[in-house]
């Protein structure tokens, strides 16, 4: 009996650490068809999860007398997409010549969907491209929609390392959009220029109430006719 019960709780650690259980879903801030490349998007944008059924908002403003801070103004989005060049397919801003987030507007994506999932993991995948040595961005987190007035969650300066085909992937703890702080912000730092090109977080699949229940059922059984024998 403590055999079969110790090889049942095994079991059920192997079902819910199995990496095979892992799912990645991906979000692709930009299109090489639809919406349309290299076209305003509006002051808002929906984006659809590989998953088919997790999606996040982007938002564009513009900072207010140079205090990111300060509740910002309306800004719109720009799909930018240059064919054959990874490095400059990303979201940006409408308005510029090159249509990319600078240190006078930036974007915010509202991660609400993303943190109701069942199984999240502990960080996401942040990728922002058009990274060119010494440039650089950074990332906050806020509880308000049209401001960065919350935390500073990481700078990153385009180093030759860090920017490869000046494009940088950064795994950001996702505790850093705990408490009412759902919205992540991005925008330049110093004279830096750059896009939104993805986001992804991993979740893991979580065994079901009714597994455990049948498991245990399952157990007493045994244990009920091993009682009836010895008896």
């Amino acid at each position: 009996m403590r055999k079969l019960m110790l090889f049942a709780a095994i079991g059920l650690i192997a079902f819910s650490t199995d990496p095979a259980r892992a799912t990645t879903i991906t979000w692709n801030l930009y299109s090489s068809s639809s919406p349309a490349p290299n076209t305003s998007l509006g002051h808002s944008h929906a984006f659809l999860g590989s998953d088919a059924s997790t999606s996040i908002t982007a938002y564009a403003f513009n900072i207010v007398g140079g205090n990111p801070a300060n509740a910002g103004s309306n800004a719109d989005l720009f799909n930018k997409y240059a064919s054959g060049d990874p490095s400059e397919q990303g979201l940006g801003i409408g308005t510029g010549g090159d249509h990319e987030f600078n240190t006078t507007n930036f974007i915010q994506l509202d991660l609400a969907s993303v943190l109701a999932l069942s199984g999240l993991g502990s960080n996401l995948t942040l990728v922002i491209s058009s990274v060119q040595s010494n440039e650089g961005f950074r990332i906050y987190s806020s509880s308000t929609l049209g401001t960065l007035s919350g935390a500073l969650v990481q700078t990153v300066i385009g180093n030759g390392s860090n920017n490869p085909g000046d494009i940088t992937t950064l795994a950001i703890p996702l505790s850093n959009f705990s408490g009412g702080n759902r919205y992540l912000g991005v925008t330049a730092h110093s004279a830096g220029d750059e896009l939104l090109k993805s986001m992804s977080v991993t979740t893991r699949a979580v065994p079901e109430p009714t597994t455990a229940l049948l498991l245990a059922i399952g157990l007493a059984s045994i244990a009920s006719k091993r009682r009836d024998r010895s008896a």
